[in-house]
């Protein structure tokens, strides 16, 4: 099994745990990590080391994190260097789902990562230039 951490300013991550699974139900081996304002680095790397002890049952982890170079990132770089975990940035709730939904069943850590990152890719709309392309091809709804 692919282990899934989410590490983000805030609750965040949590509040993205919570709705992915409002949305496909409970999962095991998905954590998330909030770094919370005016906590120091130092609890955000033990709570993140903590998580990662939770987990060792995985065959591999995919972690996400809110802001390439913020505090979260910085802190799952040393995995990433030194594990070869992946960690993906920006973060947004299809994501989640998507990783959620497709880990059991890909070969690879890698072949989720793809996954992951192509629903991300299309899950940004200018819902505008939808509604209004729509319109010109003479249909009302978007």
């Amino acid at each position: 099994m692919i282990g899934i951490i989410i590490v983000t300013h805030g609750r965040l991550g949590e509040e993205l745990l919570n709705s992915a699974e409002m949305i496909v139900g409970e999962n095991e081996n998905i954590k998330a990590v909030s770094f919370e304002r005016g906590e120091p680095v130092e609890n955000l790397n033990e709570k993140v080391k903590t998580v990662i002890g939770e987990l060792s049952n995985c065959n591999d982890i995919l972690t996400f994190v809110d802001i390439y170079g913020g505090s979260p990132f910085n802190t799952i770089l040393p995995y990433v260097i030194n594990s070869g975990y992946i960690c993906l940035t920006g973060v947004n709730l299809p994501t989640i789902i998507e990783a959620i939904m497709n880990r059991d069943t890909v070969e690879t850590v890698e072949e989720l990562k793809e996954i992951c990152i192509n629903v991300y890719k299309e899950s940004l709309y200018d819902v505008k230039e939808i509604y209004e392309r729509r319109r010109g091809n003479g249909s009302s709804t978007a």
